[in-house]
């Protein structure tokens, strides 16, 4: 893990995981992104996964606690939902879906 959750800017990149990754679900990379994709984020020490189902109208975010995903909410549209690390960020997942 990083000193203070910063990240390190060398000469040609960037040397932390994202706060934040997205996946959009399918059918065919569902399994693989709430299992394979899940754990690897885990491991680098992603702050919060979100996981958008188109098919479900539906937007899960897990967020890190003690060094693994937990659920921070499951909603769907119409309902609205926020970020657990993004301050005043509300998702209008009516919005999103529609």
């Amino acid at each position: 893990m990083l000193e203070n959750g910063q990240a390190h800017i060398m000469e040609k990149h960037i040397q932390s995981p994202p706060d934040v990754v997205i996946e959009i679900l399918s059918l065919s990379t569902a399994a693989r992104d709430r299992e394979l994709k899940r754990k690897r984020y885990e491991c680098f020490g992603v702050r919060e996964y979100w996981l958008v189902d188109p098919e479900n109208n539906s937007l899960e975010i897990l967020k890190m606690n003690n060094a693994r995903f937990v659920l921070h909410s499951l909603s769907t549209a119409p309902s609205s939902c926020s970020s657990s690390i993004i301050p005043h960020l509300i998702l209008d997942l009516n919005w999103i879906f529609h």
